[in-house]
């Protein structure tokens, strides 16, 4: 616990320390398309997405269990503490167990109740965007039923808006 309330603490400062730096990003303005890795970032600037939790679910399950909320009561009091400029994207993930389709459907279910459930502690529901890799993007790759546990989670991660509207119109195209 200990812990956690470290890491929150942490990113309240670099949530503090981002929202002071007005020049988060060199952005052309006559070249609002380009791909935000070619920006040239201060080097004090933190590199983003910023990830500020990662909840883990059950074998076939999207449901967020009461531990995991306590977790999202701290990671969203972070949040309401951040700057107004940035947008939250949750990632649901599974285990590579079941059809490819299914587990993208449970991810994206994971994803939209972790979505939820910060909106219950407060936090704008049109600064979330929920989206599933399902099974594409493990954690680790194993057949270890014990490590399999590690694949099954959401991650909720922070971008500032305008690397955010950058990185969406560019990854809907491709």
């Amino acid at each position: 616990m200990l812990k956690k309330v470290t890491n929150i603490s942490i990113m309240t400062l670099l949530f503090i320390s981002c929202s002071s730096n007005e020049k988060a990003l060199d952005i052309p303005e006559d070249n609002q398309t380009k791909v935000p890795n070619e920006y040239t970032k201060d080097k004090d600037i933190i590199d983003y997405p910023l990830k500020l939790a990662t909840i883990n679910f059950e074998f076939d399950s999207s449901k967020v269990h009461t531990q995991q909320i306590h977790y999202l009561d701290e990671v969203s009091d972070a949040l309401n503490k951040a700057p107004k400029d940035f947008m939250i994207i949750v990632k649901g993930h599974t285990d590579k167990i079941g059809p490819r389709s299914y587990n993208k459907d449970l991810g994206l279910e994971r994803a939209k109740n972790v979505k939820n459930a910060l909106i219950k502690q407060g936090i704008d529901q049109s600064k979330i965007l929920t989206f599933s890799y399902g099974e594409e993007k493990p954690t680790v790759i194993t057949n270890s039923t014990d490590l399999r546990r590690l694949n099954r989670r959401a991650e909720v991660e922070i971008v500032p808006a305008k690397e955010f509207y950058l990185d969406t119109t560019i990854s809907l195209n491709q």
